[in-house]
């Protein structure tokens, strides 16, 4: 007997409702008698039950993959045996990028595939960008007084401003089937992804469609019969990021401004449940004044409105637009259109420009190409810092109600009040008994910011007695709060203090009665019964020493993290663990700290300038893309700045970088053009930003960097490829280790591994040790080497995997993250170190390494993990970690170069020319005398002088030293003007030294 074949409506429900499954990407087949082929196809998500008999239904697919199949008796569903893209990878649970309300119904998105227009089936990307432009356009409907509103004209005007915009992500509003079948007839517009096409059957007037250069997932709410809106969703920089395309009920009706109140509360509340960030931009129909509280409230900044806070931005402006004048009743000019950015302490795109555009009527005539003006922002995304945040930036955490700060009575105390809790308060077993201070609190992440901040506060309140006097009462619509009273003269200004600390945690404090402090006891259903049920309260006396800071994961209870001494300050992590991780992250703050908020304004304006100035040379506009540390989200507040600009190929790069400099004459402080470098380079200093410009010539341009991959390597020349590949560098290294743990983690190491390294002097291409780029892709290979294991691990614990992962690596055999890399052929003698690049040509990255800096390195390494072990166990040892190297006091082994020049410039050419022969010195010592050489990065400058050492030892006398010293200083001074002795530390004192 055959297996019975479930049927395609058990299929159906199946997708649909199984959370594993993407029900985006499957299809239905079904016979169709109009069709040619007599099979028409739906995406699932489309599909209505009452539009065709189930028995019609022939197939399921999800890709090029048939899952169902009636005739041929196929059910891969029974067995899960289905395509990777079937299953949801973004949320666990659920696999979307958020929870959508029942309301919000997923829809189709299409693409210009081949010859027509079709649904696009595959499943969102991530996507690493900088820049993201928006625009929102309500186009005005044909479908009435088309003698008024001369259509085709219109139509070449719209498409043009929307073409010149470039916007990413476009939101029309009252777009209609003529219109779009003439924009769509465009090669550039073929180029989006979109939310509708004229050719679908539903398409009405009025609508709303939405045009992105990124594919993205779709949902829509039909708030009328007419009226839909519309929620687009991508993944940009590992973050979710939605956007509400939005046309609120016009002002024709009395109740305009209550509709779009419920209108704006019903999208606002739905993109709030989403996680990541938001847009809402389109045609509010709103006056100036309109649910500008509710606006507030709901963290939703104008971005015009905070950008040009004195233009009244007019974009239905009846004053100068004779079709706005003429459809309109009040004759008013209006702001109608806006563009809304959630904007919260979490959020990572800012706002940095925003503009007006389709502004100036149709040639020839005085009419304009609609009713409205066309409004683009443009946004810049700001890499979060995951735990890692500087001072400034504290009042940006936002508060949870898993973690509180309280005081907690001694134990002895808990035998009175535990056994009435047990009975009767229904959250005995989440809380400890505790008298709250703050609820509402910082995640435990932030523990150790938090009581860094709240030490100062707490050293200055001395111990106090506190009583807990009597019963009080809350009472609420449904029942009633027991408590008991807790009476001290020094509760209140505690929690004042507090309060004023962390103003955005006000829980308690925003209440009509303000701060009550209060020990909850039980719920009861009145006070009568309350005060009739619970017995004769003691009152019980002790001393407050200490507030504790708790919080709590999923259902668990609350758990006291740490405690802050009252008189004395002293912090006290009770989970050692955490102890280890909280100070650990505070050595990091110091040492690394975080861009600040200045910093970040003169990078963007810096990086703005330059831009501007590519612009004008390349006659289009463009976008710098950030490369090396910068666009990993590792840089430091000193770090350079490497950015990328795509130039067309008929543009030469020395005519390119020379119009750059000319451009910006006046702007920047120096500004220096390696034309002879390995890549050429423009250095700038604007703003004391130091920006490392470089340039790649596309044949194809303009072109979206995004869509640029290894295989297109043949379209570029060997250096625009090589300059190019430092941006693919990091788009691989993130996707290997996105794999293994979160992106914001990985980050964290990578500060702490290059911190390190830079403390202990051995970061560092040019001296023959690891660069940035090296030692990144190190601290990645460790992160592919994670054991697997559920619980997350804390920025101590992966610092203590590196170091146990790189101490024990053979290092015979290569670290390379992709396969391409691991077939790699490294030179077995010279290789000391190889670490493979990810981008094809392959190579070892660290090349200079020698053979006595390795052994340094491989030290170093050891070093830290011995220190890593002591310091899990006591955190006060992570400090010694990062303690910065010292060379040996004694000079007996002590070689120094000393340069001098004639001027500054002078001098920093001969110290770059130094740093560029370092390692040829350094193998010709180990070479001819056998000696292990420890280069100390840097140089010891005085006035136009500047000294490197290095470290020497011998086997032997060191015979020979002077022939090698000598032919080196031969060799600088062939090459250079300028002095150069070289010698033993010992000799210098009482001589010039030899080589001079």
């Amino acid at each position: 007997m055959k297996p019975r074949l479930k049927t395609s409506w058990e299929t159906y429900n199946r997708i649909i409702w199984d959370t594993k499954l993407n029900e985006r990407v499957f299809v239905i087949g079904y016979i169709d008698r109009v069709a040619k082929s007599g099979i028409g196809e739906k995406p699932v998500i489309e599909w209505s039950t009452s539009d065709i008999p189930w028995s019609r239904v022939q197939y399921f697919s999800c890709g090029d993959t048939i899952v169902w199949d009636r005739n041929k008796r196929i059910d891969l569903l029974e067995s899960d045996d289905l395509p990777a893209m079937a299953f949801n990878k973004n949320n666990a649970g659920t696999g979307k990028i958020g929870l959508p309300s029942a309301d919000f119904i997923p829809k189709p998105v299409y693409h210009f595939q081949g010859e027509n227009w079709g649904y696009f089936k595959q499943p969102t990307q991530n996507l690493e960008i900088s820049q993201l432009k928006i625009a929102t356009y309500n186009i005005l409907s044909d479908e009435y007084k088309q003698d008024f509103i001369p259509a085709n004209e219109r139509f070449v005007a719209i498409a043009e401003h929307l073409k010149a915009c470039d916007a990413a992500i476009i939101v029309l509003q009252e777009a209609t089937r003529n219109f779009l079948k003439y924009l769509f007839d465009s090669a550039w517009a073929k180029e989006y992804f979109v939310s509708d096409v004229p050719m679908n059957t539903h398409f009405y007037t009025h609508r709303v469609v939405i045009l992105s250069k990124y594919s993205f997932e779709l949902e829509a709410f039909d708030y009328s019969d007419r009226k839909q809106f519309l929620v687009g969703s991508w993944t940009f920089n590992q973050r979710p990021f939605h956007l509400c395309g939005v046309h609120l009920s016009s002002n024709m009706a009395d109740n305009a401004p209550t509709i779009r109140a419920r209108q704006l509360a019903i999208l606002t509340e739905h993109l709030q449940a989403l996680s990541g960030d938001f847009v809402i931009a389109g045609d509010f129909n709103m006056r100036e004044e309109e649910n500008k509280v509710f606006l507030k409230e709901k963290h939703l900044q104008d971005v015009w409105r905070s950008l040009h806070p004195k233009d009244l931005g007019y974009t239905f402006d009846t004053t100068k637009n004779r079709i706005a004048a003429h459809f309109s009743l009040s004759k008013i000019p209006s702001r109608y259109d806006r563009i809304l950015l959630h904007h919260t302490r979490k959020t990572t795109w800012n706002a940095e420009n925003v503009e007006l555009f389709a502004c100036e009527p149709l040639k020839g005539n005085d009419t304009y190409p609609s009713d409205h003006f066309g409004l683009s922002a443009t946004f810049s995304y700001e890499e979060p810092t995951s735990k890692e945040v500087s001072i400034s930036t504290l009042e940006n955490i936002q508060p949870t109600y898993r973690s509180a700060i309280v005081i907690i009575p001694p134990k002895a105390a808990w035998k009175t009040i535990q056994p009435l809790r047990e009975l009767y308060d229904s959250k005995v077993g989440r809380w400890m008994p505790h008298i709250t201070l703050i609820y509402g609190f910082w995640p435990e992440e932030y523990f150790e910011l938090a009581a860094e901040q709240i030490a100062p506060i707490a050293k200055r309140i001395n111990p106090f007695s506190l009583e807990l006097k009597e019963y009080g009462y809350f009472s609420h619509r449904l029942n009633t709060t027991a408590w008991v009273l807790p009476v001290s003269d020094e509760l209140k200004p505690l929690q004042a203090s507090l309060q004023a600390l962390f103003p955005n945690c006000d829980e308690q404090s925003k209440r009509a009665q303000g701060y009550s402090p209060h020990l909850s006891i039980g719920q009861f259903d009145s006070v009568i019964e309350a005060k009739q049920i619970l017995p004769m309260w003691s009152s019980i006396d002790f001393e407050v020493g200490a507030i504790a800071l708790i919080s709590r994961v999923g259902e668990e209870p609350f758990n006291v993290q740490c405690e802050v001494e009252l008189g004395t300050g002293k912090i006290k992590y009770l989970d050692k663990a955490k102890a280890s991780r909280f100070a650990l992250r505070k050595v990091l703050r110091t040492l690394a700290p975080s861009i600040s908020t200045t910093q970040k304004e003169l990078q963007a304006f810096a990086l703005d300038c330059v831009r501007q100035a590519c612009e004008e040379i390349v006659g289009y506009k463009v976008a710098l893309h950030l490369l090396g540390s910068a666009k990993l989200g590792t840089a430091s507040s000193t770090s350079d700045l490497d950015a990328l600009c795509l130039i067309p190929a008929g543009l030469s790069k020395l005519d390119f970088f020379e119009n750059v400099q000319r451009k910006l004459d006046g702007i920047c402080a120096k500004s220096t053009l390696a034309m002879d470098a390995h890549v050429p380079i423009l250095r700038l200093e604007i703003e004391s930003v130091a920006i490392d410009l470089l340039c790649v010539q596309q044949a194809n341009f303009p072109a979206v960097i995004q869509t640029i991959e290894e295989e297109d390597a043949s379209r570029f020349d060997e250096i625009s490829w090589q300059a190019f590949s430092g941006y693919l560098e990091v788009e691989r290294i993130l996707e290997q280790v996105v794999l293994h743990l979160p992106k914001a983690d990985f980050i964290s190491l990578v500060k702490a591994v290059r911190t390190w390294a830079k403390a202990r002097l051995i970061k560092g291409n040019a001296w023959g040790f690891l660069g940035n780029y090296s030692w990144t892709v190190l601290a990645a290979w460790a992160c592919t080497r994670l054991p697997e294991q559920g619980k997350r691990l804390g920025i101590d614990e992966l610092l203590l995997h590196f170091f146990k992962t790189v101490s024990s690596h053979n290092w015979e055999r290569l670290v390379a993250l992709t396969e391409e890399g691991k077939n790699c052929k490294v030179r077995s003698k010279q290789d000391r170190m190889p670490i493979i690049t990810c981008i094809a040509p392959h190579f070892n990255s660290a090349r200079n390494v020698t053979a006595s800096t390795a052994k340094t390195i491989k030290r170093e390494i050891r070093r830290g993990l011995t220190i890593s072990k002591q310091s899990m166990q006591n955190e006060k040892l992570w400090a010694s970690l990062f303690e910065k190297a010292k060379r040996p006091a004694s000079e007996e082994n002590l070689l120094k170069i000393r340069l001098q020049a004639k001027d500054e410039a002078h001098l920093q050419q001969l110290c770059g020319w130094l740093e560029g022969n370092i390692v040829g010195l350094i193998i010709s010592l180990e070479k001819h005398l056998e000696a292990e050489v420890r280069p100390w990065i840097g140089f010891e400058e005085k006035g136009l002088e500047a000294i490197a050492c290095l470290s020497v030892s011998f086997d032997g006398e060191g015979v020979g030293l002077d022939g090698v010293l000598k032919e080196f200083s031969h060799r600088f001074q062939a090459e250079n003007t300028g002095e150069i002795v070289c010698g033993r530390a010992t000799e210098l004192k009482n001589s010039r030294g030899l080589g001079h």
